[in-house]
């Protein structure tokens, strides 16, 4: 046999591009699937060149393209790709950890010369800043091998490690993470991604022929040491479409992602989390990590928001709708009961029976089944994301007795489906509702993220005597998520611990203590007459500073 490195690579080409092939004929490809299927039968061709062929692997290769051969001659490619994956993805897998297991990795090759001269100046000159203190890569940062025959980067933290790609196949995954964004499968010229990690998702973003430049923006010095130093990136760097950017405060990021207008479709954000966990200062952290969720809502679902409100706005949508403008009159004075979606509202579900019909309930979609179940009709269900899974929340439910307060960038089709009234808000930060709103002199509201949090905002504007919240938990109450689901959670270090009403602590996520966060900072910045507003919590999670909460 001839030299193992050699063979190595051979095959975890083969396992790359197998992967490659699979995804194009799950997706009916057929096209460019035969053309690369072609490229992969001389790579096989190769292998049988330096097997013996009383070699396991030469004979288990040797039976896959017979039957490969069969099912192309009868255009069978779904039995095609199955060949791939459950044959000779296998057999691969099998032949690269027996060659794993003799050492030949023992000698890692440093690639930083080759991909210091395939990169262009600017890269270089990147490269020099961060070289010029010639520090060593610290030992918490740690080389993985995976199964395609390169390395991934692990990170050793407080609270465990950080893996920065997988130590399967890092391409596919990239691929995963690509269609798991927003506007990733539109006809975007311009990628923004945050974490080089080794340049696998810049990689699987390169091989689209429609993009013409891809913004890597990395904060980590290390990272860049590692990948130029571990991982063959001469394809991605020669191909004229990669800036790599060296951020340590990632203000540079700030400032790209805030000058990018939200209906702009050229432009699409991929956030690689591990790469965003790996800010180690913690204020730095969380400002990111609340920039991407203001962002989320406005960059990422930008298609989709200006999509639901083209929609929602049309002549034949608007015909009986109404503006929420119209309610402030009914709400000023009166006592309101806002039900959010804690697991506490539960506890609450008596009371309400016994008291909602003398105020006005106002309630978020989340928890419209569980209300009507408990025999307790809301005056106004609140309903705000973009997602078509919001049709859930009224399957089945008869509208006709119960008004809707929406924004337009509301999934369209909840909306259309409604039978009862519909008051259209105006949300701010979003350019079209703020020409609508200015166009027939509306008010704008804060949405701060969430459908609570936008609720919040229109009863301190409406001037009502008094808001009473229940389910507004913010947290996991009794480590549950939702009221109405007996869905744990994992309390692991990803999750945060604050102060709870009781005057212990209550884990929650980063978005439900974001709007918190918001909501105490919108209570800090009440006008006068919304300082007159008394704000009763009679939830059971997390502390909401600026409320009053009953013994």
């Amino acid at each position: 046999m001839c030299n193992s490195n050699n063979n190595y690579s051979k095959i975890s080409k083969l396992l790359k591009l197998s992967d490659d092939l699979i995804y194009l004929f799950r997706k009916q490809d057929v096209y460019n699937g035969i053309q690369l299927h072609g490229d992969i039968i001389k790579i096989i061709t190769d292998i049988f060149d330096v097997y013996d062929e009383r070699d396991d692997f030469f004979t288990e290769l040797e039976e896959s393209l017979k039957n490969l051969l069969q099912a192309q001659e009868y255009s069978d490619y779904i039995l095609m790709a199955d060949i791939y994956e459950l044959q000779i993805k296998q057999a691969c897998k099998r032949e690269l950890e027996r060659l794993h297991g003799q050492g030949i990795w023992q000698n890692v090759n440093d690639f930083y010369s080759i991909n210091y001269n395939a990169a262009d100046k600017e890269i270089k000159s990147m490269l020099d800043m961060i070289n010029a203190d010639e520090e060593d890569i610290p030992d918490n940062y740690q080389l993985v091998e995976n199964m395609i025959g390169g390395f991934s980067l692990k990170k050793k933290i407080d609270k465990g490690e950080l893996i920065f790609s997988s130590i399967n196949n890092p391409y596919a995954d990239a691929k995963v993470m690509i269609d798991s964004f927003a506007g990733c499968e539109s006809n975007s010229r311009y990628y923004i991604v945050l974490g080089l990690e080794f340049g696998y998702i810049s990689s699987a973003l390169c091989e689209q022929e429609d993009i013409e430049h891809i913004y890597v923006f990395e904060h980590d010095k290390y990272v860049i040491k590692a990948a130029m130093h571990y991982h063959n990136m001469t394809v991605l760097l020669e191909s004229g479409k990669v800036s790599i950017i060296y951020d340590s405060q990632l203000t540079r990021f700030g400032s790209k992602m805030a000058s990018i207008k939200s209906d702009n479709e050229d432009v699409s954000i991929i956030i690689h989390r591990p790469s965003m966990m790996n800010i180690s200062n913690k204020q730095l952290r969380e400002k990111v990590e609340d920039f991407f969720l203001h962002q989320s809502s406005v960059l990422s679902q930008g298609k989709r928001l200006t999509g639901n409100f083209r929609k929602n706005t049309s002549d034949s949508a608007m015909k009986e709708v109404h503006y929420i403008d119209e309610l402030k009159d009914i709400f000023q004075k009166k006592e309101v009961y806002f039900l959010a979606g804690g697991p506490s509202l539960e506890n609450n579900l008596d009371f309400l029976k016994s008291n909602g019909k003398e105020k006005i309930i106002v309630c978020v979609g989340t928890i419209l089944k569980l209300l009507i179940k408990n025999n307790i009709v809301p005056d106004y269900v609140v309903m705000i994301d973009s997602q078509k899974g919001m049709m859930a929340q009224i399957d089945g439910i008869n509208t006709h007795n119960l008004s809707l307060i929406y924004i337009p960038t509301l999934y369209y089709g909840v909306a259309d489906a409604w039978q009862g009234k519909k008051y259209m808000a105006m949300q701010d930060d979003f350019e079209y509702t703020e020409a609508m709103a200015k166009q027939k002199q509306l008010m704008l509201f804060e949405t701060g993220g969430s459908v609570s949090t936008f609720a919040i905002d229109f009863l301190l504007r409406f001037g009502c005597k008094k808001i009473v919240c229940m389910g507004l938990d913010l947290g996991f109450t009794d480590k549950r998520r939702h009221a109405g689901s007996q869905t744990g959670i994992n309390t692991d270090y990803s999750l945060r611990k604050v102060k709870s009403v009781d005057g212990g602590y209550i884990y929650t996520g980063k978005n439900l203590d974001n709007y918190r966060l918001w909501i105490e900072r919108r209570l800090d910045r009440r006008t006068q007459k919304e300082k007159d507003v008394e704000i009763v919590n009679m939830s059971k999670g997390a502390y909401v500073k600026g409320m009053i909460y009953p013994l």
